[in-house]
């Protein structure tokens, strides 16, 4: 939760967690089925009470950052939090939920937890699993929906037979990992193990005391998102090398999968593209460039920094065209960057920031959960979206931070737009 609330203070767009069912059937927020990793009991999470579940280490290594650790302190929570917390904690910032294990009961939950906090529209879930994926959109067909693997396999075959264009998609967010980042992260991390092996254990195997400053958890960035958690120090260890053959492989995959061509498509469906997950500004310039909507990061300070240097990536896909010319937008809709870090959308409260928030269900996420590309033809992805809907009739969305407001003399023209767009996507024209 100190890492949720740290990044969310940033301006973080959204959260990444995952979930499990606890013995007495409450939704717990946890990568593991097992505690071993991350606690110091060897029960899984199903064996115990939420009430049994013991504290969380003072330092465990950062997956995606291998040789780093992070390292709490005593005032920062030390539980793993119930998923109606972080509900409770975050009403109006949107959630990526992976549902862990093929459990109809803890899908069931998930979903009576979206329903009862009045956050369908701001909730993606699913899970690599086909099985997983299908039972979450059988269950609640109104929440936004992951690609399974299977499903990417499947979208990559469609994508070069030219049959895409033609082929209706449920999913409403791409979540794939570059395998050009993959690579690099198993040779870090075969690294780290091969310095590790001669180290005592009394140093936890971190690759020396490389602890971040600050907390650091699961966080989805967008691109138009200004957040996350400063960390400190770095493991000196260079990448191995690795066979001539798994470096094909995996630059095949990358030019196979991150195509640019891809993206925009489905950026023009409503459907936003994620990598994960990515912590240097290497990756994050190369995420961007190939078009996607955003990354997922242990690091959304570094990220807000690097987008404050680079607002080009705040307008990543270029405004619709129709079939005779392009529509127009005054240039006063146009937010810049260093005004409000924000995408212009017609889905926000009013301008008089009153929380005039109705019928605006779905705005964040797109055509394919009832909304659509904003008037300007570029996607909003931002927390401020989904808080002129979530909980506004309980809340001022003045209570959060950079909300776009969109001029009145505008919204009639974004809202003719957005049916153009609507009526467009029916239309078979893409050809690349």
């Amino acid at each position: 939760m100190s890492a949720f609330k740290y990044a969310v203070s940033l301006g973080t767009d959204m959260l990444e967690l995952d979930v499990h069912l606890t013995r007495d059937e409450q939704v717990v927020v946890a990568h593991d089925p097992n505690l071993k990793r991350v606690t110091r009991s060897h029960n899984t999470i199903t064996e115990l009470d939420y009430a049994e579940l013991p504290p969380v280490k003072e330092q465990l290594p950062i997956d995606f950052m291998p040789g780093l650790t992070f390292s709490r302190s005593s005032v920062q929570g030390h539980r793993l939090p119930l998923l109606e917390t972080v509900f409770q904690a975050f009403p109006c910032t949107p959630i990526n939920i992976d549902i862990k294990v093929h459990n109809d009961l803890l899908i069931t939950k998930v979903s009576e937890l979206t329903k009862r906090y009045n956050r369908e529209h701001l909730t993606v879930w699913g899970n690599f699993s086909d099985a997983i994926t299908q039972r979450c959109y059988k269950e609640n067909g109104n929440m936004c929906l992951l690609f399974s693997l299977r499903r990417v396999v499947m979208l990559i075959v469609q994508l070069y037979t030219g049959l895409l264009p033609f082929m209706p998609l449920k999913e409403t967010h791409l979540e794939i990992l570059m395998p050009i980042h993959a690579l690099g992260l198993y040779q870090q991390r075969r690294a780290v193990a091969q310095k590790n092996s001669g180290v005592d254990a009394g140093n936890n195997g971190d690759c020396g005391a490389n602890n971040p400053s600050s907390g650091t958890g699961g966080a989805a960035t967008a691109t138009n998102s200004t957040g996350s958690n400063n960390t400190s120090g770095s493991c000196n260890v260079a990448p191995v090398s690795t066979p001539w053959w798994m470096r094909q492989v995996a630059s095949l995959a990358q030019t196979l999968i991150i195509r640019p061509a891809l993206f925009s498509h489905l950026a023009k469906r409503g459907i936003q593209t994620y990598l994960w997950v990515l912590n240097s500004e290497e990756d994050f310039h190369r995420a961007f460039k190939s078009g996607a909507t955003g990354v997922m990061t242990d690091y959304p300070s570094k990220l807000k920094s690097f987008l404050a240097e680079n607002p080009q990536y705040m307008l990543n896909y270029p405004q619709l065209e129709t079939s005779s010319s392009q529509i127009p937008v005054p240039e006063h809709s146009k937010l810049s960057y260093e005004q409000n870090h924000q995408f212009p959308s017609s889905n926000v409260c009013d301008s008089s920031g009153s929380g005039d928030c109705t019928n605006r269900k779905h705005a964040i996420y797109g055509n394919s959960c009832g909304g659509a590309v904003d008037g300007t033809g570029l996607r909003s992805t931002g927390a401020s979206d989904a808080a002129a809907d979530s909980h506004c009739h309980e809340q001022s969305c003045d209570a959060v931070p950079a909300v776009t407001r969109v001029a009145d003399d505008t919204k009639e023209m974004f809202s003719a737009v957005n049916e153009n767009v609507r009526l467009l996507q029916h239309i078979p024209n893409e050809t690349s």
